[in-house]
C-alpha cells in the first residue's frame, strides 16, 4: 500500500548537492525520483539522517534535510525532505548560514559531557 501523501515523478536528473555545516561539501548525484515534499538521489557520498543539504536542481535551489541513507551497491541512496525553495541568491545565503549554525548547535549538544 502507498503511504505517500504526493505522488513521486521519476528522474533521473544530475544535481549538484551541497552539505551543510562548517566545512561544507559539494558533489554530483543523481536524482531518482521527486514530489513536492522531497526526492531520492543516488551519490556515492554517504549522508546522514539530520544532515542539511542545497541541492541545485536545474535553476531552482532547494534546502531540506536528509532523512534516511543507505548503501545500494557502490552507492547510497538518501531520501531528502525539502524545507525550502529559494530563487533569491541572498536570501539563500542567509539560510544556508541559519541551518549550518542550527546543525553546529546540534551537534555540541549531542556530544557527551565529562
Amino acid at each position: 500500500m502507498e503511504r505517500r501523501s504526493q505522488a513521486r515523478q521519476a528522474g533521473p536528473h544530475q544535481v549538484v548537492v551541497t552539505l551543510l555545516g562548517p566545512a561544507p561539501t559539494t558533489f554530483s548525484a543523481q536524482v531518482t525520483d521527486i514530489s513536492g515534499r522531497g526526492l531520492a538521489l543516488l551519490s556515492r557520498q554517504r549522508l546522514w539522517a539530520g544532515d542539511a543539504v542545497q541541492i541545485e536542481l536545474s535553476e531552482n535551489t532547494l534546502l531540506g534535510r536528509c532523512c534516511y541513507c543507505h548503501r545500494e551497491g557502490a552507492q547510497f541512496r538518501a531520501g531528502i525532505e525539502f524545507h525550502q525553495a529559494l530563487t533569491s541568491v541572498r536570501d539563500l545565503a542567509r539560510l544556508a548560514s541559519a541551518i549550518a549554525a542550527q546543525a553546529a548547535d546540534q551537534e555540541l549538544a549531542e556530544r557527551p559531557t565529562c
